[in-house]
């Protein structure tokens, strides 16, 4: 199983291709194991092309609580903001409570679209009304 997920992260992260790229995401959330959903955080979260990454997204998304701690143990601490920023969405839409503590740090993240991902996620998760975009935003933009 594990060269299988190998496989299909390698694919993943080569490909500049929609078509596969989606293909690959979907392999690897059909494998589901924690390697999977790791490689779909890593690698498809990372991805450079904005519809294969916001499809990963939205498959670890599908794949409920067992993806909960893979993406605050590589989504939440990632280098690249767009992951971090994908990651609290995520977190978002698997409404969990242990998630929030995780959010609380992006908060101060030194991106500002991060921080606003993460109050908006945490409103969510903890039933506060969820506010538009750029409310969250102008809070966390630096002056």
């Amino acid at each position: 199983m594990k060269e299988l997920v190998g496989h299909h992260a390698k694919m993943l992260r080569e490909t500049r291709f929609e078509s596969v790229g989606h293909r690959q995401v979907s392999h690897l959330k059909r494998i589901g194991t924690p390697e999977a959903i790791k490689a779909l955080v890593l690698d498809g979260l990372a991805h450079e092309d904005d519809d294969i990454s916001a499809y990963a997204a939205t498959m670890i998304s599908k794949l409920g609580e067992p993806a909960v701690n893979v993406v605050i143990e590589h989504g939440v601490p990632h280098a690249l903001p767009e992951v971090r920023g994908l990651s609290a969405q995520v977190l978002s839409d698997l409404d969990d409570k242990r998630a929030v503590p995780h959010l609380k740090r992006l908060l101060k993240d030194e991106d500002a679209d991060v921080a606003a991902t993460a109050h908006a996620a945490i409103d969510s998760i903890e039933g506060r009304e969820v506010k538009k975009p750029y409310e969250y935003r102008k809070l966390y933009e630096k002056p």
